[in-house]
């Protein structure tokens, strides 16, 4: 039998799929964002999506995972298909990311396919972050994320967000 030499499963060309959301609190006008150990900035929560989990099932367990709190991913409309077993949501955007890398796992930087969704929660329910997976979480008002050292993407993105579930602009 022969060895096969070990090979790393993230390289500086890898590209995987990992799946977020912006979890918005219509009744108060708040955004949930985690604080991402390796960045040092907020962001919307998510991570990488696991075997046999579909997008919208991976952003929900990330969800819970990083912040305790339970989040419903929204989708506009509803379709029936003859035949399917399950018709699920369609990402709000597909976005590609840099990930930093993270030498404490041998990782170097990589590439996200980010499958983003808009997940709809109430932010008077307690936050229970996991050390292990994020830094901290916060409900931030939307109108305030430009000074919120944020990542780049997350105040337009999130603007976008609230008009797409609500129709207003910000």
């Amino acid at each position: 039998m022969s060895v096969r030499p070990t090979v790393p499963t993230v390289h500086a060309h890898s590209r995987h799929f990992t799946a977020s959301a912006v979890v918005i609190d219509p009744a108060t006008r708040r955004v949930l964002l985690i604080d991402h150990k390796a960045s040092g900035l907020r962001q919307f929560p998510g991570g990488h999506v696991d075997p046999d989990e579909t997008g919208d099932e991976a952003a929900i367990r990330e969800i819970h995972e990083e912040t305790g709190v339970v989040a419903t991913v929204w989708t506009p409309g509803g379709y029936d298909v003859p035949g399917a077993r399950r018709v699920h949501p369609v990402p709000f955007m597909v976005a590609e990311f840099v990930a930093p890398p993270k030498p404490h796992k041998g990782e170097p930087a990589h590439h996200h396919i980010d499958l983003l969704y808009i997940a709809t929660a109430d932010s008077t329910a307690p936050i229970t972050t996991q050390p292990a997976e994020v830094d901290g979480a916060v409900w931030l008002p939307l109108d305030t994320l430009t000074t919120a050292a944020a990542r780049a993407d997350v105040p337009p993105v999130a603007a976008a967000a609230w008009q797409a579930l609500t129709g207003q602009t910000l």
